[in-house]
């Protein structure tokens, strides 16, 4: 092959400096030819074409050393450099002093935008703007996608197929201690059991007609209870109907599909209640303490088919403890073996119970933006 340029002398073989591509090159004038691809190869830069473009002029007195076509000049892409390009054959020849010119601009034209600031820049490793490195941003990046990734996904069976007990306190406000108005219950709620889950279950209502519901029927008023994650998403749902003595806790799953319900039973002395599930059935049983009075301590009985399988425990923990602090704790223990829907079942009974029995002399957490709702 002759030279483009300089015509006369003969292409001679050369290799790169690390020995990896073999080019063609004139001893003369240190031009070097690249075949199709070969450039890409050596830049090893993505996206790199030797096409010449439409709107490229022919070179003047330069014919292709491949295939003997015309030449054509036009500005290698990404770069301001000129080259002459073979339309036949897609060879590229470079004269000497552009190959470097080339690598160079290519190098520079790595562009990347600052996380921090969003300043675009030429590739470094430190943001010319703000000095931010961008190593340290995308280790951060890969831990925070890294512990996404590791971040357990609840549903109701990771929450209680391995539970054995629950522990469910009602926050107090200040506001509510020290005013005669009743706010929307709010509870954070701790499944205990293999992996603990972390919650809350909180009184869904906004409309003024719920304020005052709140304010003249007390525990008697109807109510939506939803139990959410920390992240805020529902897992179930709970519907308190208005009732005067026969209280009743129908739950639901997220979806909205009946999953049971909490009904109290009659009785002269006693709180008791029955776990119903899906179909209306009973599975369980609840028996309150025989007197149930103010300021004391207070247990309750799970039975399921007669059968002992846990308790929920209302400890009182004296006057200042338990009007000046959220000491209002309900601590259950359930058979670890029982189905999961009976297990959430229970889960919602401790709701209910507190809501029934200790409505009037517990405190709900809310602020005075949540009154105004």
């Amino acid at each position: 092959m002759k030279c483009p340029s300089c015509r006369t002398p003969e292409l001679l073989p050369v290799k790169t400096t690390d020995g990896a591509f073999a080019l063609d090159a004139c001893p003369t004038c240190k031009g070097v030819w690249f075949d199709d691809g070969e450039l890409r190869d050596v830049l090893a830069v993505a996206g790199v074409t030797q096409q010449v473009p439409t709107h490229a002029f022919q070179a003047v007195y330069r014919t292709c050393p491949r295939c003997s076509a015309p030449l054509f000049e036009h500005c290698f892409p990404g770069t301001g450099v000129l080259v002459d390009g073979c339309r036949q054959c897609q060879g590229v020849w470079l004269d000497g002093g552009e190959w470097p010119r080339i690598r160079d601009a290519l190098r520079q034209t790595e562009r990347v935008t600052c996380p921090k600031c969003n300043v675009t820049q030429t590739g470094r490793d430190i943001c010319n703007a703000c000095g931010v490195v961008f190593a340290k941003v995308r280790e951060r990046e890969e831990d925070v996608l890294r512990d996404e990734a590791e971040k357990p996904t609840w549903n109701l069976e990771s929450i209680f197929a391995g539970a054995n007990g629950f522990r469910v306190i009602q926050r107090k406000e200040w506001f509510e201690i020290l005013s005669p108005f009743e706010l929307r219950n709010r509870y954070d709620a701790t499944i205990l059991g293999t992996r603990n889950f972390h919650g809350f279950v909180e009184e869904h209502s906004h409309s003024f007609l719920n304020v005052i519901a709140r304010q003249l029927l007390g525990a008697l008023r109807p109510a939506t209870l939803l139990f959410e994650d920390e992240c805020q998403n529902t897992i179930l749902k709970m519907r308190k109907p208005l009732r005067l003595y026969f209280h009743r806790l129908e739950v639901s799953s997220a979806s909205g599909a009946p999953m049971g319900a909490i009904q109290r039973r009659f009785h002269l002395l006693r709180s008791n209640y029955d776990v119903v599930d899906a179909a209306g059935g009973t599975v369980m049983t609840i028996t309150g303490p025989l007197f149930l009075l103010p300021f004391m301590s207070a247990e309750y009985t799970f039975r399921r088919r007669g059968q002992e399988v846990g308790r929920l425990a209302k400890k009182w923990k004296g006057l200042l403890q338990e009007y000046f602090t959220d000491a209002d704790t309900f601590q259950t223990e359930v058979d670890c073996s029982l189905p999961v829907a009976e297990k959430m079942l229970l889960f919602c009974a401790t709701l209910l119970i507190d809501f029934g029995n200790y409505e009037q002399n517990e405190s709900s957490p809310a602020s005075l933006v949540n009154l105004l709702d």
